[in-house]
Formats: C-alpha cells, structure tokens, sequence
C-alpha cells in the first residue's frame, strides 16, 4: 500500500490568493529529519513537551 494523497484549496492568508496543497499521508518509519532544520530541542526540553501533552491530554 503506498502513501495515500490527500488535495485541497487552502489560502494560507484572509485574502485572495488561493494555493494548491498536496498532503501526503506516509509511515512514521518513512520520514526523515530535515537536516538543516534551525528549530531543535534539547533532551530536557522534549522531556517538558512530553510532560506537557500528557498533562494536557494532548495525545
């Protein structure tokens, strides 16, 4: 089974420019980390995130 394609119209803005997005739905085991990505969190903070999103419930 291969990934599954979801499109829509979506406007990233309260305007008229609309764009076409194309959502891929795939595996956890596909992904890859963006390696140039500048948002990273050290080993304490995601230990706060998970703390976090289990005392809200937001799993």
């Amino acid at each position: 089974m291969g990934p599954k394609l979801l499109k829509t119209n979506a406007s990233p803005t309260r305007g008229h420019n609309h764009l076409n997005y194309e959502v891929v739905l795939r595996p956890v085991a596909e992904l890859k980390p963006y390696t140039r990505n500048a948002r990273t969190h050290s080993k304490q903070q995601i230990r706060q995130i998970a703390r976090s999103i289990l005392t809200l419930r937001l799993h």
